[in-house]
């Protein structure tokens, strides 16, 4: 992703199907303006592949724009990604855990990642099932705002 694209991104995490994913008072969390929402995701995230504090990554479909997929800051070998299919129609297709596993690998391979771990809310099974399916599996929950959240994790078998 490119920074000229960092609008479109920001309109879709904040207004498709899959924003109450994110954000949302059930979560504890409002959908946050511009300024907000690209104090999160700085400039980085959208210039430098070489970058170990974050990049945003868009999931394509026949040269369609369906979604996203970032890392962010790895931290003594250790990485939180984050991903995001925008709309109901790509939702259960794959594109979610080929993405997650994609993006894994790169990240074991380019940065030598002993552990990737991504936070998911327990009621987004749907969500659950395709990070096990890309390998990770559930290594704790937390209790935040009421709402429970699953962290699930990948351990890098090449180190």
């Amino acid at each position: 992703m490119q920074v000229e694209e960092k609008e479109f991104f920001f309109k879709k995490a904040t207004s498709s199907d899959s924003t109450d994913f994110w954000y949302g008072p059930h979560l504890g969390e409002p959908i946050p303006n511009k300024e907000a929402f690209f104090k999160d995701f700085e400039e980085y995230y959208f210039t430098d592949f070489k970058n170990a504090k974050g990049r945003c990554f868009h999931i394509l479909e026949s040269d369609e724009k369906i979604g996203q997929i970032n890392y962010n800051e790895i931290k003594e070998r250790v990485v939180e990604i984050d991903i995001i299919i925008y709309d109901k129609e790509n939702w259960s297709k794959g594109y979610g855990s080929s993405s997650v596993k994609l993006m894994s690998a790169y990240l074991e391979e380019k940065f030598h990642v002993e552990s990737i771990f991504i936070e998911v809310h327990s009621k987004n099974k749907r969500a659950v099932k395709a990070y096990e399916k890309a390998g990770f599996t559930i290594s704790g929950e937390q209790v935040d705002n009421g709402q429970t959240f699953y962290r699930l994790e990948r351990k890098n078998k090449y180190l």
